[in-house]
C-alpha cells in the first residue's frame, strides 16, 4: 500500500495526496470575499469623492479614505490573487490539489476579519478600545499573509514539474506578501498607538509594497502561464522576463523603503525609472500586443480585449512613472500629473481589469459551467476604461467633476463585470 494511502506525508517532488473535491475549490470563498470587499471599496470610494472633494474632510471621513485603500488593495485584489493562487500555483508545479485546505481558511479568516475589524475600528472607534481593535486587526492582516507564504512556499518547494518559467515572479510575490504584512502591522501598531489617521509615510510604503511587492508579481506569474495559454499568446521573450523581475524588485523595494524613511526625490525617482522599466519590459516580454499563434473562439474574444486593454492601462502607469522620474530630475517634460494617480489608475485600469477579464475565463473553467449574463463584459470593459481614463484626466487638470464622474464610471464597471462571476461562485456546487 502506499504512503498516500495512508495519509503519510509525500516526500518531496511526489504528487500529492487527493484531497476532497471541495479542497479543490478553495478558491470559491476568496473570491467571494474579494467580491465583498471590492462592492464595498467602490461604493466607498464613489461616497468619499461625492463628500469630501472641494471641501474639508471630517476626520472620521479622512479615516475611511486610508481604509478604502486597503480594503481596494487587500480585499478586493489581494483577496482575489490568494485565492486564484491557491487553485493555479499546485498545478502549475505538476501536483493535483493543493493539501492543506485548513490553512487557507484560516489565512481567509484572518485577512477578511482584520480588514473589517480596522473598517470599524478606524473612523469611529476612539479611545484604548478602538486602538487596540485597530492594532489587533493589522496583525491579523499579516498573520493571514505569512499563512499564505508558508503554504505556497511548501507547493513551490515539493511541485515536481521539471519546468517552473513562472517561479521567480510566485517566489518575488511571496517575499512581497510578508513584507506587506509587516508593513501593514507596524501602520496598525503606529495607527492603535497615535490614534486618528495613519502615519504617511508607512502608509506610502504599505501601499507601494501591496502593489508592487505583492500583487503584481502574482498577476504577471499569473499572466505568463494561465492567461498566455487562455489567448495562445506566442513565447514570451525570457531576456525581457528576467530583466521586468530585476527591475521590480529593485524599484518596488526602493519605492517602499523611500515612502517609509521619507528619502527624498533621488530615491523615489530612482525608484519610479526602475518601476517604469519594469512595467514596459513585462509587457513587451509577454507579446501581449503581438499576433497571437492561434485565433480566438467565439467565447475567447472578450478574453483578448480585457487583456490588452488592461495591459495597455499597464503601459500607461509606466509613463506616469517615467514623468515621475522625469520631473524629479528637472528634465524638460510637457505633462505635469499632480497627486500621484498612477495607485488609482493601475488598481482600475490594469488590476481590476485584468481580474474581470481573468475570472470571466477562468472560473468558468473551474466550476465546470459556463458564465451567466456573459452580455455585461462589454459594458463593464467600456465603463471601467472610462473610468481609470476619467480618473487620470481629472487627476491632470485638477477637476472635481471629473473625478467624480470616474467613481461613478469605476463603481457601475465593477457592478456589471463582477455580477457575472459572483453569479457563478455562489451557485451550488455540482
Amino acid at each position: 500500500m502506499t504512503t498516500e494511502a495512508h495519509g503519510a506525508r509525500p516526500h518531496r517532488g511526489a504528487r500529492y495526496p487527493q484531497t476532497p473535491w471541495s479542497a479543490a475549490r478553495l478558491y470559491r470563498p476568496f473570491v467571494r470575499a474579494a467580491l465583498a470587499a471590492g462592492a464595498s471599496g467602490f461604493l466607498l470610494g464613489a461616497w468619499l469623492l461625492a463628500s469630501t472633494l472641494g471641501g474639508r474632510p471630517s476626520p472620521a471621513t479622512a479615516a475611511l479614505v486610508e481604509v478604502h485603500g486597503s480594503i481596494q488593495l487587500l480585499g478586493w485584489c489581494g483577496l482575489f490573487v490568494m485565492g486564484v493562487a491557491s487553485h493555479v500555483v499546485p498545478r502549475f508545479q505538476g501536483n493535483a490539489r493543493i493539501p492543506f485546505p485548513a490553512p487557507q481558511r484560516v489565512a481567509l479568516a484572518l485577512c477578511t476579519g482584520g480588514l473589517a475589524a480596522r473598517a470599524v475600528a478606524q473612523p469611529w472607534g476612539s479611545g484604548l478600545l478602538g486602538g487596540t481593535i485597530v492594532g489587533v486587526a493589522g496583525f491579523s492582516v499579516a498573520a493571514g499573509l505569512g499563512i499564505l507564504a508558508w503554504t505556497m512556499t511548501v507547493v513551490l518547494r515539493g511541485g515536481q514539474s521539471d519546468k517552473r518559467p513562472v517561479t521567480h515572479w510566485l517566489w518575488l510575490g511571496l517575499v512581497g506578501a510578508v513584507v506587506t504584512g509587516g508593513l501593514y502591522a507596524v501602520l496598525s501598531a503606529d495607527l492603535a498607538w497615535t490614534g486618528g489617521l495613519a502615519d504617511p509615510h508607512w502608509n506610502a510604503a504599505f501601499q507601494r509594497a501591496a502593489v508592487y511587492g505583492f500583487i503584481m508579481p502574482f498577476t504577471f506569474g499569473v499572466s505568463s502561464r494561465a492567461i498566455a495559454g487562455f489567448i495562445g499568446l506566442a513565447p514570451r521573450r525570457r531576456h525581457a522576463d528576467r530583466t521586468a523581475w530585476l527591475l521590480l524588485a529593485g524599484g518596488g523595494t526602493l519605492s517602499a523603503f523611500s515612502a517609509a524613511v521619507d528619502g527624498g526625490m533621488v530615491l523615489q525617482s530612482t525608484a519610479d525609472a526602475l518601476l517604469a522599466g519594469a512595467l514596459v519590459m513585462f509587457t513587451v516580454s509577454l507579446r501581449v500586443f503581438e499576433p497571437r499563434k492561434q485565433p480566438a473562439g467565439v467565447r475567447d474574444v472578450w478574453t483578448v480585449r480585457y487583456v490588452r486593454v488592461a495591459y495597455g492601462w499597464l503601459l500607461v502607469g509606466a509613463a506616469l512613472h517615467g514623468i515621475a522620474a522625469l520631473e524629479a530630475w528637472s528634465l524638460p517634460i510637457s505633462i505635469s500629473v499632480s497627486g500621484r494617480p498612477e495607485l488609482h489608475v493601475l488598481g482600475i485600469g490594469y488590476f481590476t481589469i485584468l481580474i474581470v477579464g481573468f475570472g470571466q475565463k477562468a472560473l468558468p473553467l473551474f466550476e465546470r459551467r459556463p458564465l451567466p449574463y456573459p452580455a455585461a463584459l462589454g459594458p463593464a470593459l467600456v465603463m471601467l476604461f472610462l473610468a481609470a481614463a476619467l480618473r487620470l484626466v481629472g487627476a491632470i487638470l485638477a477637476d472635481d467633476a471629473i473625478l467624480r464622474l470616474a467613481s461613478v464610471a469605476g463603481l457601475f464597471g465593477f457592478s456589471l463585470g463582477g455580477l457575472p462571476i459572483a453569479m457563478l461562485v455562489w451557485s451550488p456546487e455540482r
